[in-house]
């Protein structure tokens, strides 16, 4: 099963904001603690697996959204700010948005290796 990258893009949009600058490493462990992307495969059999996954998925998505101008990301590559463009674009879709983020927003969901 492929994720639905919409999901991690839903989730670092509604975890960034929009202008106040977010740590990417917090970003990435608030959105694996906090949000329930459903992603089965045979390659993820344990948490760690899961954890390291979609830390590469939420950083690919963040370089995505930073290629089409809805966040910036720091010369250093710590921290990301939403942008104008990235908040309208959230506006534009906040009905859609609200509903799916009634199905993955969760606590206590998994941890990174990090924090264990």
């Amino acid at each position: 099963m492929i994720p639905d990258f919409n999901d991690f893009h839903i989730a670092i949009g509604f975890t960034v904001g929009y202008g106040t600058p977010v740590s990417v490493e917090e970003l990435i462990t608030y959105i694996i603690k906090s949000f329930d992307i459903e992603y089965e495969s045979e390659a993820i059999r344990t948490d760690q697996e899961r954890t390291r996954v979609y830390e590469c998925i939420i950083r690919h998505m963040l370089e995505i959204m930073a290629a089409i101008n809805e966040v910036e990301i720091s010369p250093d590559g710590k921290y990301v700010t939403m942008n104008k463009k990235g908040a309208k674009n959230i506006e534009n879709h906040d009905e859609e948005i609200g509903k799916r983020l009634q199905i993955i927003f969760r606590k206590n969901a998994h941890k990174r290796p990090a924090e264990e």
